[in-house]
This record gives C-alpha cells, sequence and structure tokens, in this order.
C-alpha cells in the first residue's frame, strides 16, 4: 500500500509543522536544489524543519524507484540480494533502507545507515522506527569497518553529491558483493556513472542493470546523449495533492539506476528479456517509435516501430503509460530508412 502523508507525518523531527509550513519548506529546498544545491544541501541538513519537510515528500516518492529496478531482476537475483546486508551510504532520511526492508523483510540482519549529519540520521531512525518497528539498524556517521559476506552497498542520490574518487573508496574498502547506485537522470549524472560504469568492470564486477553486460562502451558514450529511466508511476491522493501545490512533478521521475555484483561470486542471472527500452521517442497514429539498447557484443542503440494493430485496447492504454528502462523482446520483420518494425513484441511489466 502506498505511504500517505498521514503515515509519516508522526515520525517527522518536528511533526507539529503546518501544511503550510511544510508548502513553504517544499517550494524554498525545490528553488535552492536547483539554483543553489551545494548551499543548499550543506544548509538545510542541520535545518530539522526543512529536514521534515524533505522527509514528508520525497521520503515516499522516491521508494517507488527502488521497486522499479528490483523488479527488473530475476526471481534468482532477487532472492539472494533480499539475504544481503544493506549498507546506505548517504541514507537521508532513510528512503532506501525503508525501501529495501519493506520489500526484503529481512528484520534479523544488521542493516547500516551513514550519513554525514546527524539530524538526517535521527529522521531515518525515527521513521524506520515509526514504520518498521522490528528492523535492526545501526545509524552511523562513519561507514563500518567490516560488512557481511553478502552484502549490498547503496548509494542513493548521494554517490553524485560525494564524487566518484570518494564513492570507489567506499567500494574499495569495503569489497560489496554488490553495488547499486539511483542517481538523478540528467545528462551530467550520466557522465559521471560512465566513469563508474569503467571502474567496476576493472574491478572485476559484472552488471545486472541496465546493461546487458560490461564487454562494450554504451552506445551512448559517443553520443550527445544519455541514458536514464524514466518511471511512470502514481501516489497516494495525499501525496498527489501536495505535488499540486508545490508544482512538483512526482509521477514522472527521471532516473540512472546501475546495479553490479562480483563476478567471482556469480548467480543465475540468465534474464528472459535480452534488450532495454532506452526512450519512447514518440507516438504516430498507427505505431510507437522506441530506441532500444540491444544485447549484442558490443552493445548498440536500434530505434524500432511497434505497431498498435498487434496489441488489445487495454493493451495499448498500458502502453501509453509504461516507463523507459523496462526489459523487452520482439522480432524484426522489415528493415525501414530510419527504424526497424518489429513484432512479438514482449514487456517485463506483462510477466
Amino acid at each position: 500500500m502506498d505511504l500517505s502523508l498521514a503515515d509519516i507525518g508522526p515520525f517527522l523531527l518536528n511533526s507539529q509543522l503546518s501544511e503550510v509550513e511544510h508548502i513553504k519548506n517544499l517550494k524554498l529546498l525545490s528553488k535552492n536544489f536547483t539554483s543553489e544545491r551545494v548551499k543548499c544541501l550543506n544548509e538545510y541538513q542541520f535545518n530539522t524543519d526543512l529536514i521534515s519537510s524533505y522527509a514528508l515528500f520525497y521520503f515516499p516518492t522516491n521508494i517507488p524507484k527502488f521497486d522499479f529496478i528490483i523488479s527488473r531482476l530475476t526471481k534468482s537475483e532477487q532472492m539472494y540480494l533480499k539475504q544481503c546486508q544493506f549498507i546506505d551510504v548517504g541514507t537521508g532520511p532513510g528512503t532506501y533502507l525503508y525501501a529495501f526492508l519493506n520489500w526484503a523483510k529481512t528484520f534479523s540482519l544488521n542493516h547500516v545507515a551513514v550519513d554525514q549529519s546527524q539530524f538526517m540520521l535521527q529522521q531515518a531512525e525515527k521513521l524506520l522506527r515509526g514504520l518498521l518497528p522490528a528492523f535492526n539498524c545501526t545509524f552511523t556517521q562513519i561507514a563500518p569497518a567490516k560488512i557481511s559476506a553478502k552484502s549490498l552497498l547503496f548509494f542513493g542520490h548521494s554517490l553524485n553529491e560525494m564524487g566518484l574518487k570518494n564513492g570507489l573508496q567506499y567500494i574499495d574498502k569495503l569489497n560489496p558483493e554488490y553495488v547499486f547506485t539511483i542517481e538523478p537522470g540528467t545528462k551530467e549524472t550520466f557522465s559521471f556513472i560512465l566513469k563508474l560504469r569503467k571502474e567496476m568492470a576493472l574491478r572485476n564486477y559484472a552488471v545486472l542493470y541496465p546493461c546487458a553486460h560490461l564487454n562494450s562502451s554504451c552506445p551512448l558514450e559517443e553520443r550527445d546523449d544519455w541514458c536514464h529511466q524514466i518511471l511512470r508511476t502514481q501516489h497516494h491522493e495525499s501525496i498527489e495533492r501536495l505535488s499540486q501545490l508545490i508544482n512538483k512533478d512526482r509521477r514522472t521521475m527521471p532516473l540512472i539506476a546501475h546495479l553490479y555484483k562480483r563476478e567471482r561470486k556469480k548467480i543465475s542471472s540468465e534474464s528472459d528479456y535480452k534488450h532495454r527500452l532506452v526512450r519512447l521517442v514518440k507516438e504516430t497514429k498507427f505505431s510507437w517509435i522506441w530506441d532500444v539498447c540491444m544485447c549484442e557484443d558490443p552493445l548498440r542503440l536500434q530505434r524500432i516501430e511497434v505497431l498498435k494493430s498487434e496489441f488489445s485496447k487495454s493493451q495499448q492504454k498500458e502502453i501509453k503509460n509504461i516507463s523507459s528502462g523496462i526489459g523487452i523482446n520482439f522480432d524484426p520483420i522489415k528493415e525501414m530508412q530510419d527504424f526497424c518494425r518489429v513484432t512479438n513484441v514482449h514487456l517485463d511489466c506483462w510477466s
């Protein structure tokens, strides 16, 4: 069930803030994150009112990003990840720690939340103790010296803030089995993630999402373009209302997510879906035009035409709301000048 504002409100650092105060704070955060991001990040982590408003809105609206990526994985990968110790670096209000625990239900393991802000750690602990009382977690400003053999090192909107060098220091020091990052879906972030992708290959990691493999460079690397996912979702009606009041769209959310695993600890990762839907280019009267990353060596980008006539009315309605970043299979039937017409299209969200 989607979290509502009423679910979250009692567990904010300042649970007495009015709706008017939350709206004022969120508008200020939105403006400053855009115009003075570094200054804002340094200042708001010490302001309990701003932290409370941030948690109220972004905690529930960021959670679907985690769920979306996890649902792209095979069942065997999901089962293995559920057994991992979750190390959340830059936990903020505990968004992705909550998302993981709510999904995995591994309350017996000692998970770790790391953040430089003591107030953020207090907010994360208060939210998790209120929403998931059975959880077991250490909240700390210093990364642990040792972690479990089965471990998932997670960066949620934090790797791009701390810088690649600092992120790699965490990876090299902790040597986790999995590295998972969800970052802003911007062109600037993509350039940063391309460097991470190369570094992970050098460290003998394989990729689970979104790439098919690390044997070749990203097909968008040499273009004036970037690979990102766009999640289309809906939230609880109370959050939808708040979104309208602060004029902030959280139904369509761009992100860049990458998930890696140690090659030497390989588990079954063969997916039924060999290709990745990169971009919904346009819709015509009779078809959709999409860009797809083909699971080949080297990786390459393919523009395809998907005919509407192959789908039922209900399926066509679903396709209008799909997210980029999902798995896709199809058979080519005709090469056109600018694209390839395909048939037998199947999407992993229909599994």
